[in-house]
């Protein structure tokens, strides 16, 4: 049997193969505020990328950041998302707090962004992530 893959505009062709529950999630994350829990290896991530297409597709003009708890995991999601979005991969940047300010700085310029929890507190703290929502 032939696997059956998710279809979007800004996921490349036959990267992500379509499972029932994973959609049914997105679906529920797309509609309200969602904590997912899943065992590890039953797509998380996936999930994850889902949302991330599709609110690029909705709103092209803001962006779109992961938090991991590591640094590695950080940049692991980075490379997953850059292997599975169709968008341009400079759009794609992963913020650690080994970078020089300069380079965090054009960093967060990016459309999609990878990072820790930590480092996102640092920047915004520092002011180093303009966002038009902040008071």
């Amino acid at each position: 049997m032939q696997p059956e893959w998710v279809s979007h505009p800004l996921l490349k062709s036959g990267v992500l193969e379509k499972r029932d529950y994973q959609i049914e999630l997105f679906n529920l994350c797309v509609q309200e505020d969602l904590l997912i829990v899943l065992p590890t290896g039953l797509g998380k991530t996936a999930i994850a990328l889902l949302l991330i297409a599709e609110m690029l597709y909705r709103h092209p003009d803001r962006k779109r950041v992961l938090l991991a708890p590591t640094r590695v995991l950080a940049s692991k999601h980075a490379a997953f998302l850059s292997k599975m979005l169709n968008i341009e991969q400079d759009e794609i940047a992963v913020v650690t707090g080994e970078m020089r300010l300069k380079e965090r700085v054009d960093a967060w310029s990016k459309r999609v962004l990878c990072a820790t929890p930590q480092v996102m507190a640092s920047d915004l703290e520092r002011g180093l992530i303009v966002s038009r929502y902040r008071s």
